[in-house]
């Protein structure tokens, strides 16, 4: 029983983790872009996007935004790259609302092939 407890210790730490890189990323993403786009001083870069951290939900939008420019412009990602980076629970609701669409239609398609009278 102990060893189930300390995994899954350990693997409810690991999203966690993931989300903090994913988070860091995104804000030195936003910095890049606000330096490619504004060109002004890293200080101020840095004011902006504390303002812009702190004022949800609008602020995380704009920094996902100005990430993606970062990523793409600053970085120079192709667009997958920088959309997997900055948008990645759009991508995974789109991916899951697919999915869902398709788990439906076999259904349907399941009960069109059960009510058909049999071909003997």
């Amino acid at each position: 029983m102990k060893f189930i407890e300390k995994f899954l210790g350990v693997f409810s730490i690991v999203p966690i983790l993931f989300i903090l890189a994913l988070l860091f990323a995104q804000i030195v993403a936003a910095t890049q872009g606000l330096d490619s786009w504004l060109g002004i001083s890293d200080y101020f870069i840095i004011l902006l996007i504390a303002i812009l951290f702190f004022a949800p939900p609008i602020g995380g939008i704009a920094i996902a935004i100005i990430g993606y420019f970062g990523a793409t412009k600053g970085w120079h990602w192709e667009w997958w790259q920088a959309s997997l980076l900055c948008f990645p629970t759009a991508i995974l609701g789109i991916l899951v609302m697919f999915g869902a669409a398709s788990f439906s239609a076999l259904d349907r398609l399941k009960d069109v092939f059960r009510s058909r009278p049999s071909d003997r």
